[in-house]
């Protein structure tokens, strides 16, 4: 079992009020109530405030599908191999779903979740729903809803509940910078525990962690001095970031367009080797897995050497053991044909975030085992998908990941999306435009919306300077 399904899906979440179970308490009832089929949903629905209908994007991001993965295996793992009940696999209800052109808003309509259970030989479908709420509380709840398929009828609710880390919420689509190298000392700049508690490593320590963190941080790409830099290249020439609404802490937009084939260039300014986990739609960039950061392997990482320089990656990648890679380019596509899908329902795309870790842990002081504490966005019309492919070769570093520095996501969109989001017309279908709306503008004193804010040096460069030896320049741990 994952770390993703230990979180979320043990028997035991620590203390839980009554009304709260696990996915133990869904596959119990599954049990009780007869259901000898049994199809889980692949992706987690969102109900906005004053929405009409639920969708796939939301405060989630990728973790959407992983989640629901999650679920469904925990239910499988929970079927005592298969002689309670079966499950059905998850590309049958894809499939079904496509055939019946319904989308993720039908699937709690009794009726339809009835004709899917039909179509895919399931006398029970379960659907789960996040709690849309105030993360920096640092849990997620979701309600898991069983409905039977021969009445329509729901046979089960129970309300998951899973502590939110550090990993979890970079993957959902967080922003910021947690600590930094001051000469051979890291130090901590972005977490609100004292001393050594905010050097803890694992999740239990990345939970307390996280929910020290200020209600509203600044991105790391508006940050003066930030030393790890991301840019997004077209032809050679960056596509400048612009903030979706006034104010430091504001989602990065970048304008990509269907068809154009971009290239993340990372420059690692600062004196100490640094790995970088880098995603797209929610699909690494080397192997093209779908999951949690936490569960990457170190070789899954872009090595990047002090004072790198501007080091690109042209597309997805796999390494050889030999160093050879082969990639293939970052192309802008329609959304169902985007890697990052996976089931091709979920709407969680437009998005590419970096996280940045430490080359080991040399140097670093760890709080004391007496000292351990407590428990264990967004929708766009285009996608990334796998383009005209290459091979080069790459340099192999052995190493291990340390602890995390920094994280950061760009929502890109293309230029008319762009232009109606910050116009406040962007599309509902658009977890970015309910984010803008939230948000009102800052007012200036002679009663106008000030202007909007530049992410800070280097973040908006666009010079179109080329990296110099292309990904070869790359190093990596095998």
């Amino acid at each position: 079992m994952t770390t993703t399904f230990a979180l979320l899906l043990a028997a035991t979440l620590g203390a839980q009020p009554s009304n709260e179970g696990s996915a133990s308490t869904i596959a119990q009832g599954l049990i009780e109530n007869g259901h000898k089929r049994v199809a889980v949903v692949p992706f987690i629905l969102t109900n906005y405030p004053g929405s009409e209908k639920p969708t796939t994007v939301g405060p989630l991001g990728p973790r959407s599908k992983s989640l629901a993965s999650a679920l469904r295996d925990h239910l499988e793992a929970s079927s005592e191999g298969g002689t309670k009940y079966a499950m059905v696999p998850e590309q049958s209800i894809v499939r079904a779903m496509r055939a019946r052109g319904f989308g993720p808003e039908d699937i709690k309509d009794p009726m339809k979740a009835r004709q899917i259970g039909s179509d895919v030989g399931a006398d029970a479908v379960v659907v789960a729903e996040n709690i849309f709420g105030d993360d920096r509380q640092g849990t997620v709840q979701l309600v898991s809803e069983t409905i039977d398929t021969t009445d329509g009828s729901s046979t089960n609710q129970t309300t998951l509940v899973e502590d939110v880390t550090l990993s979890t919420a970079a993957f959902q689509g967080e922003s910021w910078e947690l600590r930094r190298w001051n000469g051979d000392s890291l130090e901590n700049v972005g977490i609100g525990l004292p001393g050594a508690q905010a050097f803890g490593m694992g999740p239990v320590w990345e939970r307390a962690q996280y929910v020290s963190l200020p209600p509203s941080p600044m991105h790391p790409q508006m940050v003066p001095g930030f030393p790890y830099k991301v840019a997004i290249e077209v032809n050679g020439t960056q596509r400048v970031p612009r903030p979706l609404y006034n104010g430091p802490e504001a989602p990065l937009l970048v304008e990509l367009n269907q068809g154009e084939v971009y290239r993340i260039v990372l420059d690692n300014q600062s004196h100490k080797p640094v790995y970088c986990a880098l995603f797209i739609d929610g699909a690494n960039s080397i192997d093209r897995v779908v999951v949690e950061p936490s569960q990457l392997a170190t070789r899954q990482h872009w090595f990047l050497p002090p004072v790198s320089g501007r080091r690109h990656i042209d597309g997805f990648s796999t390494i050889g053991p030999d160093g050879s890679r082969d990639f293939q380019r970052f192309t802008i596509a329609p959304r169902e044909q985007a890697v990052g899908q996976g089931a091709g329902l979920e709407s969680n795309i437009g998005m590419i975030t970096a996280i940045f870790y430490t080359y080991g842990m040399d140097g670093i002081q760890l709080p004391p085992e007496s000292m351990t504490r407590g428990r264990d966005m967004p929708r766009s019309p285009l996608g990334t998908i796998a383009g005209a492919g290459g091979r080069d070769r790459v340099d192999l570093v052995r190493g291990s990941r340390g602890l995390m520095l920094a994280a950061m996501t760009f929502y890109y969109r293309s230029g008319e999306e762009i232009a109606a989001l910050l116009n406040g017309q962007g599309s509902q279908d658009d977890a970015l435009a309910y984010v803008a709306a939230s948000v009102p503008p800052p007012i200036g004193d002679d009663g106008t919306p000030t202007p909007m804010a530049s992410p800070s040096d280097g973040a908006g460069r666009a010079d179109g300077a080329r990296s110099s030896n292309g990904a070869e320049e790359y190093e990596l741990e095998p």
